[in-house]
């Protein structure tokens, strides 16, 4: 989604385009991959004055509208602009992040409503594990014999 379709579509729901808000919109358009609050708050104009609380209120409306994402089990929280939900593996090891799309949870999501009546709603979310290259390595480092 373009950033000038996401201030037309916040407009028309009656969000003011402010100059702090346009500030955060241009600044999050220039970032790339994942990105934390302190990220934006780092890469905002010097004149910007924005408060953190309005970075964190303008993140959550953008997740609501579904142009960012949040990468769940990141902490400090990690958010990602994008219109296609998928979901990461994370090397414990080496920090290594794979995407996965989100088709591959289908029998997951269809397990968890036909046997529990449960409707998971998966958007971006982190899997913590070792990737190829480190599975022979233990957590200390040692190798595997």
């Amino acid at each position: 989604m373009r950033k000038q379709d996401v201030i037309k579509q916040l407009q028309q729901v009656g969000y003011r385009m402010t100059s702090q808000r346009l500030a955060l919109l241009d600044t999050i358009w220039n970032l790339e991959g994942h990105f934390t609050v302190e990220a934006v708050r780092g890469r905002l104009p010097q004149d910007a004055s924005v408060d953190i609380s309005t970075i964190y209120r303008t993140l959550e409306l953008l997740c609501e509208f579904g142009v960012l994402y949040p990468l769940a089990g990141s902490v400090p929280t990690e958010y990602e602009r994008g219109e296609v939900p998928h979901h990461h593996l994370v090397c414990r090891n080496c920090g290594a992040v794979r995407m996965v799309d989100e088709y591959h949870f289908d029998d997951l999501l269809h397990h968890l409503l036909e046997e529990h009546g449960f409707v998971a709603e998966l958007t971006h979310f982190a899997i913590p594990g070792r990737c190829r290259e480190c599975q022979d390595i233990t957590p200390q480092g040692l190798a595997i014999e």
